[in-house]
C-alpha cells in the first residue's frame, strides 16, 4: 500500500511541475508578445 501511495504522490508532483512549466511558458510568451508590440508601436511613433 505504501508503494501505491508514493506513486500517487509522485504523479501529483509531476502534474504540479507540468502546470508550473506551462504557466511559465505562457508568461514568457506574453512578455515576448508585449515586448514585440511595444517595439512596433515605438517604430510607428
Amino acid at each position: 500500500s505504501s508503494f501505491i501511495q508514493t506513486s500517487l504522490e509522485d504523479s501529483d508532483i509531476d502534474s504540479d511541475l507540468r502546470s508550473i512549466s506551462c504557466l511559465n511558458l505562457l508568461d514568457l510568451a506574453l512578455k515576448r508578445g508585449l515586448y514585440i508590440a511595444k517595439k512596433r508601436l515605438s517604430r510607428v511613433d
